[in-house]
């Protein structure tokens, strides 16, 4: 069972990295400039992609080996 503080302190860590990706969002954007947005969305979006594809043969992989019961 996890306690009450590491859990509120891991919140929290996840909340200030948030924070500061969010921050530095407009300063990166600047840096990229249209084209560099572009591409960076492009990849992320192939990165998701493949995230999923991922998810969807592993699960097929566990139901017909049976072992989702």
């Amino acid at each position: 069972d996890v306690g009450r503080i590491p859990l509120l302190t891991a919140i929290a860590v996840a909340l200030l990295v948030t924070l500061i990706i969010f921050l530095a969002g407009r300063p990166v954007a600047g840096l990229l400039g249209t084209r560099g947005l572009a591409a960076l969305e492009k990849l992320t979006g192939m990165l998701l992609s493949v995230i999923a594809v991922n998810m969807v043969l592993v699960g097929l992989h566990a139901f017909l080996s049976g072992s989702l019961r």
